[in-house]
């Protein structure tokens, strides 16, 4: 084997020397790649543990404080995504982001946009959280947010006196409490008006638990058509008038031929009784009938009495007490039996044994259900017959505290309410419903929501007695 130079290697060892060195820079690259792989990797698992627990943090602090980083442009990048993804939570808090250029200059800020409309907002003289890589800046994050979790579960079971069985259920609650914040921020972030908080009672409770304090049977369309289908003989023996496709009387087209009033309240005219609470009991459907019978009571006889959903929840035959049931259901029962004071056959938060009262001094002649979808023919029937009871869906009742709520929501109908007033504010029209869980839900327990597009069912199922 002759050699062309001293030192010199033959062309084919080049050529070995060549590819290994070559396989060696593959293989570092894809390692490289790799690891920058993992690196995405463990921030997105941090971002997702603590991304949505950003808002809750933030939106705890001071008008004092902010969040300033300062690092290189890619943590800048993924801090300034994690803002656009969650908002930035109040306009009190200030988050600033500082990119360095080749030269850092440090008074030189660059702002991430949060909002194509806006930019964030900058304090004069922010703190400054420095934080030489992104896992740390999330780290700190997720641990401000799991501090900030706790404060609102303390303050939670503070308002309502909670007391847990033992550690475990308190843990178990905690866990769902945490689950139901992010539910509360997505319910805020696409409410204009309405009010969702982390203090609500049923704020510890799954969306399955929750369904407890509803109670409306979900084949009440069903039962209700199989009742307009009776003949004429069978309607008058349960008490249901039938007012052909119109669904409404001639009275109530009689007031729609004047001018409605802008805005009616039956409280203002001592129609309605103080809220009630129907606890864990699935009775929805007995308290909203009480509530319309005792207006229909007090606009016959200018009396106001408060009625026994108990005696209806044990004696209705026809319901299945509080495991559910229907307006029509408590109806037809005061028909044939007419209704005693709930003085005189308290709630009980249960099914009981039934035992009919001695005396049953309210009655009522007859019961419907108006067959309308226009907003005036309710409100024309509020005016002129008294509270109506009225179905509607309840899923995001969980959270609300105050203010108009929109409730998009196309889920079935699942509880029973009181229709007792309609007014706007701001240009907003809505509807005031009493409900049934205590005068420590809700707007000292009524739930206003819009009149548009029948939200939340509203319009599907009002039912009033004469």
């Amino acid at each position: 084997m002759s050699y062309q130079n001293a030192g010199e290697v033959p062309a084919e060892n080049e050529t070995v020397f060549s590819d290994r060195s070559s396989r060696t820079s593959q293989l570092k690259r894809v390692l490289l790649v790799l690891l920058g792989v993992l690196a995405a990797v463990v921030v997105l698992v941090i971002m997702q543990v603590s991304g949505d627990s950003l808002v809750t943090s933030l939106s705890k602090t001071t008008p004092s404080d902010s969040l300033d980083i300062k690092n290189s442009g890619k943590t800048a990048t993924v801090i300034s995504n994690i803002i656009k993804r969650f908002g930035v939570p109040s306009s009190k808090t200030t988050v600033t982001v500082r990119v360095p250029t080749t030269s850092p200059v440090e008074d030189q800020t660059t702002v991430p946009e949060v909002a194509s409309s806006s930019p964030a907002p900058v304090e004069e003289t922010p703190q400054v959280i420095e934080t030489p890589q992104i896992v740390e800046t999330l780290e700190k994050l997720a641990h401000r947010a799991e501090s900030s979790k706790k404060d609102l579960f303390e303050e939670f079971k503070t308002k309502h006196s909670k007391k847990y069985t033992n550690n475990k259920e308190e843990l178990k609650r905690y866990e769902i409490f945490k689950e139901n914040l992010a539910k509360i921020d997505d319910l805020n972030a696409n409410s204009i008006d309405a009010k969702f908080v982390h203090t609500s009672k049923f704020a510890d409770l799954t969306a399955e638990e929750f369904q407890t304090r509803t109670g409306l049977h979900s084949d009440y369309s069903v039962k209700m058509n199989a009742i307009s289908e009776l003949s004429d003989e069978k309607k008058s023996k349960i008490g249901f008038v039938d007012f052909g496709d119109s669904g409404i009387p001639s009275k109530i087209k009689q007031t729609l031929a004047k001018n409605l009033p802008a805005s009616f309240d039956w409280r203002t005219s001592g129609a309605v009784t103080p809220v009630k609470d129907q606890q864990e009991c699935g009775g929805c459907w007995a308290f909203a009938a009480t509530g319309d019978m005792e207006g229909t009571w007090k606009l016959k006889t200018g009396s106001l009495v408060s009625l026994s959903e108990q005696e209806l929840i044990s004696c209705a035959a026809e319901a299945d007490g509080c495991s559910g049931g229907m307006m029509n259901e408590a109806y037809q029962f005061v028909i044939k039996n007419g209704i005693t004071t709930e003085a005189a056959y308290p709630y009980t938060e249960s099914d009981g044994t039934c035992v009919m009262p001695d005396s049953s001094p309210v009655t009522i002649s007859g019961w419907t259900q108006l067959k309308t979808t226009k907003v005036s023919d309710l409100q024309a029937a509020l005016t002129t017959e008294g509270p109506i009871a009225v179905a509607i869906n309840a899923n995001q009742m969980q959270f609300y505290s105050s203010g108009i709520d929109v409730c998009s929501s196309q889920a079935a109908v699942n509880h029973a309410v009181l229709l007792v007033g309609y007014g706007s504010s701001n240009g907003q029209a809505y509807w005031i419903l009493k409900n049934s869980w205590g005068e420590d839900w809700g707007q000292e327990g009524y739930y206003y929501i819009s009149t548009a597009k029948g939200a939340c069912g509203v319009q599907s199922m009002p039912m009033t007695s004469f």
